[in-house]
């Protein structure tokens, strides 16, 4: 009996897992392997050729690739400006404070 629940409970638990993960693929919008295939079937009936082997697929894919992290990079850039332009200004003004003072008390 306690074996049988604790399987239950499992399986519940990753049917919960695997229901937010597909929840969580869906709102990145990327393209699942169906919509591929289906994209696939309807370039070959207008004609065209879709990639025959997965080998061919990846480096469709890895052409792709390069355009989005493209368009990241100039952020990346530009937030690595930001924090080179946030140091501290060297505390030269405290010699001069020091100095001031000996001057005042002599």
């Amino acid at each position: 009996d306690l074996i049988d629940r604790s399987r239950r409970n499992s399986e519940q638990l990753f049917e919960s897992l695997d229901a937010r993960m597909q929840s969580q693929l869906a709102g990145l919008g990327l393209a699942t392997k169906a919509d591929i295939e289906r994209l696939e079937r309807k370039i070959e009936a207008l004609g065209g050729k879709a990639p025959a082997t997965k080998a061919a697929a990846k480096a469709s894919a890895a052409k792709a690739a390069p355009k989005v992290s493209a368009r990241t990079s100039p952020a990346k850039k530009a937030a690595t400006k930001k924090t080179a332009a946030k140091k501290a200004p060297a505390r030269k003004p405290a010699a001069k404070k020091a100095a001031a003072n000996k001057a005042a008390s002599s």
